[in-house]
């Protein structure tokens, strides 16, 4: 893999980022989203991008680093640069926070998704989609006890 550093032409470089934001942004549903995931991306990099979402998603919703830590298995060191990376973006950082703040996982648009790519198979919720959703639940019940 080609590292950013060595890449000179910084005028295409910026055209090649801006195409890539507005190719992102213009997936219309998640049959496009997942292709685009899976196309672009390979198999560790879906595993940082996941988990620095995963961190930033708890860390919005109050967890503690030990916390994150014990949940998704990531070093304290891991959660401090996801929680800079994002700090150092001022611009962007207040849109990414009302993106975390509305965003709702719906698994079923993902098993509908798949129904649609593959109809005769039986797809149901499988155990990371269960845990996810007890997860959402516990975080739900730790926000109204905060609240009350």
């Amino acid at each position: 893999m080609r590292k950013v550093g060595n890449f000179k032409n910084e005028e295409l470089s910026d055209e090649q980022y801006y195409v890539l934001v507005d190719f992102i942004a213009s997936t219309k549903n998640v049959i496009e989203a997942e292709a685009l995931v899976k196309i672009l991306f390979t198999e560790s990099e879906i595993a940082v991008i996941g988990q620095r979402l995963a961190i930033l998603r708890m860390i919005a919703k109050d967890f503690t680093y030990s916390e994150i830590e014990e949940k998704i298995k990531a070093s304290t060191n891991t959660i401090a640069k996801a929680v800079n990376s994002k700090s150092k973006e001022k611009l962007f950082e207040k849109y990414f926070d009302e993106m975390l703040k509305h965003y709702r996982y719906k698994p079923e648009k993902f098993q509908k998704a798949l129904k649609k790519l593959y109809p005769t198979a039986k797809i149901s919720a499988g155990i990371g989609i269960r845990a996810f959703l007890r997860e959402e639940a516990q975080t739900r019940k730790k926000l109204q006890n905060k609240n009350d």
